[in-house]
């Protein structure tokens, strides 16, 4: 129905932000993500959307970037996901974050996320696994693989990999991103 909204950002928390456009003020839902790359109040903005009509409510979900939204819109998908739930996981990672604890199969990262159950977790992680397309994140997923394989536990593992891949120049390089990982387990 909608795809973006542009226009005068008046007021933002981190629950919402209101955008004026053509003399009409639209809160919009944002996530702490959004929040956090919007402008300030006053300035232009550009927030991808959402509308979200459930029973009697309506709903507008504004996003900072097309990434988001995307990955929004695939959490929703799933069964017992509402856009509520799918909200808060933005609110605890970036987008980027979640699309990495996803392809690594990081489900306990992902319950940390308030109104995510480990099982819900674990739903997400299989049904996501394999439909999600980010750089580096098959590497990552066959460093994360190699890891296990030779011993190391998920929470080490989870611990240092963040780190290894930012270390890393390339992030294609498996090989690469095992020798950064294991220097920070040993």
């Amino acid at each position: 129905m909608n795809s973006f909204i542009k226009g005068k950002l008046v007021q933002k928390n981190f629950s919402y932000a209101v955008m004026e456009n053509n003399g009409i003020g639209y809160m919009l839902r944002i996530s702490l993500s959004s929040h956090d790359t919007l402008p300030p109040a006053g300035e232009d903005a550009l927030l991808y959307t959402y509308l979200s009509i459930k029973n009697e409510e309506v709903s507008i979900y504004g996003f900072s970037s097309e990434k988001e939204k995307l990955l929004f819109l695939k959490l929703i998908e799933i069964p017992k996901i509402g856009p509520k739930t799918a909200l808060s996981v933005f609110n605890a990672m970036s987008p980027e974050e979640f699309e990495n604890f996803v392809m690594m199969r990081n489900s306990a990262s992902i319950a940390k996320a308030k109104g995510v159950s480990r099982k819900t977790a674990e739903t997400i992680v299989l049904e996501l696994s394999g439909k999600l397309s980010a750089g580096g994140a098959r590497m990552a997923n066959d460093a994360y693989d190699a890891l296990l394989a030779l011993g190391f536990g998920s929470k080490d593992i989870d611990s240092v990999m963040k780190n290894a891949l930012e270390a890393v120049e390339d992030k294609s390089d498996t090989e690469s991103i095992v020798r950064e990982a294991l220097k920070r387990l040993r």
